[in-house]
């Protein structure tokens, strides 16, 4: 039987209307199933992805308030390391003035550190207190006894301070300016005799 051929226009007319089908292949329920189940996956999938980026949206916020804090600890620090510059310069000046009569021993903060069986106060900070025995150490057994006081009184103000930094924002820091400050006085207190 010779093979029926349509006009092309007449193809599309009958296909439109449903009188006539290419196949299995172009069932309609089939698409429309197939299309569904793939909007589904795709769905799924933009869930799936919107719950992984979640937890970074609050990362530029975390990554802020890290930075404002390190800025502090760095400010801390700064200022922990201008002030043991000044008391180790007060040290010295009064280090060279072995003359002084008046004790400063009785004064607000050096009974915390003047006393020959006083030990110094502990800052909580395991290299802030091996500094400050070493150099209370050095006051009491190298230098000359007029100028103790005044020298012990300085290091019970540094102590202090160090406690102060300590219950704040710049205690990460204070490790280190306590190691530098160690690292910092090293040198100049074994020329005097002390044993570091």
């Amino acid at each position: 039987m010779p093979t029926l051929r349509w006009p092309a226009h007449h193809r599309r007319l009958l296909l439109g209307l449903g009188v006539i089908a290419t196949g299995p292949a172009c069932d309609d329920a089939e698409r429309v199933d197939a299309l569904e189940a793939r909007i589904a996956e795709l769905e799924r999938r933009t869930t799936d992805t919107a719950k992984a980026i979640e937890p970074l949206a609050d990362v530029p916020n975390a990554l802020e308030h890290q930075q404002r804090e390190l800025a502090l600890m760095r400010d801390g620090q700064d200022a922990m390391t201008a002030r043991i510059a000044e008391l180790d310069a007060a040290i010295a000046t009064l280090a060279a003035k072995p003359d002084m009569a008046e004790p400063i021993a009785t004064q607000k903060h050096a009974p915390e550190l003047a006393g020959a069986d006083t030990e110094p106060v502990p800052v909580g900070i395991a290299e802030c207190d091996a500094y400050l025995r070493k150099y209370v150490a050095c006051i009491r057994d190298e230098m000359p006894a007029a100028s103790r006081p005044a020298m012990l009184e300085a290091m019970a103000r540094t102590a202090e301070a160090w406690r102060d930094a300590a219950t704040g924002p710049a205690r990460t820091a204070l490790a280190a300016t306590c190691t530098d400050a160690d690292a910092a006085s090293r040198e100049a207190l074994t020329s005097m005799g002390c044993v570091w």
